[in-house]
């Protein structure tokens, strides 16, 4: 996608009033957004404390939130065009074989760009968790609120992302496919467990959501808040 038409690089007044008015961008892009705002409070405390660190430690941090960030950016607009291609392949012509051919060609590979973005993006937000938890020991206690908020965020995008991955999958002309969609993401759930919680996988229900916007902090936070309450060094 050009700058020009770059969500990313759009006002977030105009992105706002895309996501309201128009097919696309959907609940990935707007996850995605969620999702460098959330990596953005973490890696704030890390680049701004003062006190005594270690310097290998901090230079690793940011750089892996730096690529985390341009990879979760990147899925803002890579998540839109992809389901902006499907929408453009499913007015594709059809009568002859030949433009059936085609148009199912154009609509798999909309489909499976559908899924594969914003899948890599949840493990991007995934990823994003577990530098937080690292990222307290350079953070100070005033700045704490900003890596759990950071860290709340980063968790409802990559619930988000999934609710549109389950939701593409299972639009799926065939059954096969769709089942191998499926299959990736039953390997990537279980892996959310140890660091953030509150998943459950059935079969027929696919993701549970848990009550992340209805839960008291505390009980949202079970990994991070031991260690927020925790004075910091420096």
């Amino acid at each position: 996608m050009s700058t020009s038409s770059s969500l990313w690089q759009s006002s977030l007044a105009d992105f706002q009033h895309a996501v309201e008015t128009r097919s696309t961008p959907g609940c990935g892009a707007a996850a995605a957004l969620n999702g460098c705002l959330g990596l953005s409070l973490i890696l704030k405390g890390v680049r701004l404390h003062r006190g005594e660190s270690d310097r290998d430690l901090h230079r690793r941090l940011v750089a892996e939130g730096d690529a985390l960030h341009d990879a979760l950016a990147s899925a803002v607009d890579d998540d839109a065009a992809a389901f902006a291609d499907y929408l453009d392949a499913q007015h594709l012509p059809h009568d002859t074989d030949a433009e059936a051919n085609r148009r199912d060609s154009a609509l798999r590979e909309a489909r499976d760009a559908s899924i594969r973005i914003p899948l890599a993006a949840a493990e991007r937000c995934r990823e994003g968790l577990a530098l937080a938890v690292e990222a307290l020991a350079m953070t100070s206690e005033a700045m704490r609120s900003d890596t759990l908020a950071g860290a709340t965020m980063l968790r409802a995008a990559q619930e988000a992302l999934l609710i549109g991955v389950e939701a593409t999958w299972k639009h799926w002309p065939t059954r096969r496919r769709a089942g191998s969609w499926r299959r990736a993401v039953v390997r990537f759930v279980p892996t959310l467990a140890p660091t953030v919680g509150g998943w459950a996988w059935t079969p027929d229900r696919g993701v549970a959501l848990s009550a992340i916007c209805f839960s008291p902090v505390s009980a949202r936070s079970t990994t991070l808040r031991p260690a927020i309450e925790k004075p910091a060094p420096g």
